[in-house]
């Protein structure tokens, strides 16, 4: 009996750590949480050894009673003795419900994203929380074939996990937008309630109506992996700026491209969301471009007029004879022919400058809540979503799978 009440107080106790656990982030305190309950699985199962020993003791005693005649002894004795025997039918399961509760905790602490409310068009929530770790997941036995999937669990731009997973953020001059402007700094891995997950990726545009205040933010895959097949992203598309007068010329860019400029087989498939207009056009549109060549017009493209702000499940389908782009299931443009890819293609995501109509300091923040690929399989969003679902049930922060070119 003393044992059993250790075994619960030990429990209680462990209990209590939990709790502690998920009220605030303290290392490692899970697998002292299990300790507790091995430790508790061991008294458990050191009362259960003694009641049996006791049982016997008493299926003896009533033997002898038997044989003096003492019938009511033995009565009194062998009733003692059920109790004790039902008693312990009790403890083996017990056990196994301990172990299995150490086990889950240790899991579930893996895998429960523990990220509180940010406000997707909050200023105040650029950055990192302070002392993340990273969370680079391997290539392990079990990741589907053929995929990408990154959900941007990263500490921040510098974080080397961002770099082994096969990102690169952009430094180097050049265009689109105003060129010459790209920095890494303005690229963050906020925590966002609004996220899957609970984090996002943050890229940030950000001037003051000149070339030297400007800022933009651009982020691609350093293998080019996308040939054929489904490639999708959940993205934030922000109408308005954090902070400043609102009406640039911003875009807001989802594509796939080929990794060199001057490549004789060039490929580019673009979403590309202006909240303001751009290059003549007022209003807020979506432009969806295949690309023939890198030669300025030699593209196939069409545009949905109207505000997309908010998250949206953007997706292009590859298929040797088309391209089809949709937004949250609803197909909006396909093209056809010679804007097919001829090459595979990087992934890319950036927001940027169409020009600077006004001076003032104003900026503007896009999000990423995750990006998939899967090669040569035409997919509903529905399905994306299903896949996608289930990396983070399993705690799949990063897969990549597919076969680079």
């Amino acid at each position: 009996m003393n044992s059993l009440k250790g075994a619960g107080a030990i429990g209680l106790l462990g209990l209590i750590a939990v709790a502690i656990k998920f009220a605030a982030d303290v290392p490692y305190l899970v697998f002292v949480v299990t300790a507790m309950l091995m430790v508790s699985a061991m008294f458990v199962y050191l009362a259960s050894r003694k009641r049996n020993r006791q049982d016997l003791e008493v299926a003896e005693l009533s033997g002898i009673t038997r044989m003096l005649g003492l019938d009511g002894i033995a009565k009194a004795r062998r009733g003692r003795g059920a109790r004790r025997r039902g008693g312990s039918v009790f403890v083996p399961a017990l056990l196994v419900v301990l172990l299995v509760a150490g086990v889950g905790l240790t899991g579930w602490n893996l895998v429960r994203p523990e990220f509180e409310g940010a406000d997707p068009d909050a200023a105040s929530v650029d950055g990192p929380l302070p002392g993340q770790p990273s969370t680079k997941t391997k290539k392990l036995p079990g990741h589907p074939d053929d995929t990408f999937f990154d959900n941007f669990h990263y500490r921040a731009h510098d974080d080397p996990a961002l770099a082994a997973n096969g990102w690169q953020v952009r430094t180097e001059g050049g265009g689109p937008g105003i060129a010459d402007s790209w920095t890494a700094d303005t690229l963050s891995f906020p925590v966002d309630k609004s996220a899957k997950g609970g984090k996002a990726l943050q890229l940030q545009a950000s001037t003051d109506g000149t070339k030297a205040g400007t800022r933009q933010t651009e982020l691609f895959t350093t293998e080019s992996g996308f040939f054929r097949g489904t490639v999708a992203a959940r993205v934030f598309f922000t109408d308005k700026p954090v902070t400043g007068r609102d009406g640039d010329h911003l875009n807001q860019a989802f594509c796939t491209i080929s990794p060199l400029h001057d490549s004789a087989n060039y490929s580019e498939l673009d979403f590309e969301y202006q909240p303001n207009g751009g290059w003549g056009a007022v209003g807020s549109k979506i432009d969806m471009v295949s690309w023939r060549s890198s030669t300025p017009g030699d593209r196939a493209t069409d545009d949905y007029k109207g505000s997309l702000a908010g998250w949206r499940t953007l997706m292009i389908t590859v298929t040797d004879q088309k391209v089809t782009y949709s937004i949250d299931g609803r197909t909006l443009f396909t093209s056809t022919g010679k804007s097919v890819p001829r090459e595979s293609m990087r992934i890319m995501l950036n927001t940027w400058f169409i020009d600077l109509p006004f001076k003032g300091r104003r900026t503007y923040n896009m999000r990423v809540n995750w990006v998939y690929a899967k090669a040569n399989q035409v997919m509903s969003v529905a399905q994306v979503r299903k896949d996608v679902d289930q990396f983070y049930t399993k705690g799949d922060n990063h897969i990549d799978t597919l076969a680079p070119s």
